[in-house]
């Protein structure tokens, strides 16, 4: 079964324009629960920050370990191709 839309007439849409006038809730009301639901999102996400942060650094460290073993492992295996070339004895 189709939903067919309905053109709304000018008397309709006047009458929704007056019930959501009457339905709106004051502006220091609305501002007050939107800066406590920030506060309260902020202490919510905060730990996660701060674990964040951590694993940032220990994943830089892993990098700046990883680059040394790389760079131990590219002497070792150039030492390895230039020993089977049979330049060094």
């Amino acid at each position: 079964m189709a939903l067919t839309k309905i053109p709304m007439s000018s008397r309709m849409i006047k009458a929704q324009d007056e019930l959501s006038a009457e339905r709106q809730v004051p502006r220091d009301i609305l501002d007050k629960a939107r800066t406590e639901m920030d506060r309260t999102l902020d202490r919510q996400v905060e730990p996660y920050r701060v674990k964040i942060s951590e694993l940032e650094r220990r994943r830089a460290d892993i990098d700046e370990e990883l680059k040394g073993l790389y760079m131990i492992v590219g002497f070792y295996d150039s030492v390895r191709t230039q020993a089977a070339e049979g330049r060094i004895s």
